[in-house]
């Protein structure tokens, strides 16, 4: 229990940061509107759509993000990546902002100069992060550490290009009249195309969909395209101004490709397999109540009621507390007690021998101190009974035996019917041996034995490991 309300806490400290982040770059986007209008920027056309465009993208970043929050449609760390993914785009941005608003200004060239180096270096912090998002999400080859190596050294030297920039002019200048000069040019183009480049040609050989590919390639198809335009406009003044507020469009774009095509289409197939886990639990549950067994159960109860009333009061309440049982089964995804399946058979076997007066059972349980999935013997012990003691024809007996083995406990159903060959059990003539098997796998790591030989009966043996199936 401990663990659990662990988990919540640490589930709203990380819901309470999101919400945090959301109004910090709320009242970023606050600031950064009343910065259009402070700094005069829309009395200037190009600093006007400047500013437009960064105001633009930081909002339907915010919106983005927004989403994230409130629509949990992933895993925590996939979606966890693409919330800071957005953050950093947002920042990004609003450092972009800032470089427009102090653009000119004298008093300023400090601040713009500081601006504009944490903007590159979050762009590259950006692409890093970017990186272990696909990573994690898409198959690795093992050329992977190498490009890792690549990209990790790219981006550093981005950063130690902008940061150089306090000392001398490298990716950008400002004049002694505080005016910013973008370098937009052979320099910059060629460094950054050739990144552009190595990215591109290793995600369309990665192992996944074509739109995958193209989902993911859509962080550099949108700057390669910007880069192309520039590398023929870099000396065009009005181009100039536009570069970078469009260098923070082509990184948010692809973020909503990636929301829309990625991960609410995971969200659309996790919710196809759980419809098709919900199907499959019912199935179980339909198993498990056969109309046959219903129907006999109720002609048993019948013919009791002329022989001894009192005890057919009995059998009904036992009959519903046995469908009700089943019933709840279907909603069971945690494991129960040995003891609440035990009874759950003894009820079981209690009508089998209503109808079948020659059939025995023996009980040897040496331990039950132990969990186990909702619903496993009692499919096995019914299997027994079904295919084995009421086919011989003369009756039979059928043994549940439980003990304690190294690091395992051992649930065996074991009758001396009929038996059967391996190459017998197919469709549904044994009832749910392969769903039991692998309920019993993926709910405890445990495994299921089946040994039959015709005419002598069957053993089917249950270990569970003590980490899997130790109470709580």
């Amino acid at each position: 229990m401990s663990k659990i309300n662990i988990k919540a806490k640490n589930n709203s400290k990380s819901l309470l940061l999101e919400w945090v982040l959301f109004a910090l770059m709320a009242g970023m986007l606050i600031a950064s509107a009343y910065g259009v209008t402070r700094f005069n920027l829309l009395n200037n056309v190009n600093s006007g759509i400047n500013g437009f465009v960064y105001l633009f993208v930081m909002l339907f970043d915010l919106l983005l993000y927004t989403c994230c929050i409130l629509v949990h449609d992933d895993s925590s760390q996939k979606n966890n990546l693409f919330k800071i993914m957005i953050f950093l785009s947002f920042l990004s941005t609003f450092f972009g902002m800032a470089v427009t608003c102090f653009n000119g200004i004298f008093s300023m060239k400090n601040a713009t100069v500081t601006a504009q180096v944490l903007n590159n270096s979050l762009l590259a912090v950006y692409w890093i992060v970017f990186w272990n998002y696909q990573k994690i999400n898409y198959k690795r080859y093992n050329t992977e550490i190498i490009v890792d190596s690549i990209m990790t050294v790219y981006m550093a030297l981005y950063i130690i290009f902008s940061v150089m920039n306090f000392f001398t002019p490298t990716l950008f200048s400002v004049y002694s009249s505080g005016i910013l000069n973008y370098r937009a040019d052979y320099f910059t183009i060629t460094y950054l195309s050739i990144w552009y480049v190595i990215y591109i040609i290793y995600t369309f050989t990665r192992e996944c969909d074509l739109k995958v590919k193209f989902t993911l390639a859509s962080y550099v198809l949108f700057p390669m395209f910007l880069n192309v335009i520039s590398f023929f406009l870099y000396n065009n003044k009005n181009f100039e101004f536009l570069y970078y507020p469009l260098t923070s469009l082509c990184f948010m774009l692809p973020l909503y490709l990636i929301y829309f095509n990625l991960h609410i289409e995971y969200s659309r197939r996790m919710l196809k397999q759980k419809q098709e886990l919900t199907n499959a639990k019912i199935n179980i549950m339909v198993s498990q109540i056969q109309p046959h067994f219903i129907y006999n159960s109720l002609t048993a109860i019948i013919d009791l009621i002329d022989k001894d009333t009192a005890k057919a009061k009995e059998t009904i309440v036992e009959f519903s507390d046995y469908l009700r049982v089943n019933l709840n089964s279907l909603k069971e995804i945690k494991l129960v007690p040995f003891k609440k399946e035990l009874e759950h058979i003894k009820t079981y076997l209690n009508f089998e021998q209503l109808r079948f007066d020659n059939i025995s059972v023996e009980y040897d349980i040496e331990t039950e101190d132990f969990l186990i999935p909702a619903l496993t013997i009692q499919p096995l012990v019914e299997n027994a009974v079904k295919h084995g003691v009421s086919k011989t024809g003369c009756g039979g007996k059928v043994c549940i035996t439980t003990k304690k083995a190294e690091n395992s406990t051992l649930i065996t159903v074991s009758d001396n019917g009929v038996g059967f060959e391996q190459s017998d059990i197919k469709g549904g003539d044994h009832i749910g041996l392969n769903n039991v098997a692998t309920r019993i796998k993926d709910m405890c790591g445990g495994t299921l034995k089946i040994e039959s030989k015709k005419g002598e009966g069957t053993v089917v043996t249950v270990y569970l490991p003590d980490k899997g199936s130790e109470k709580q």
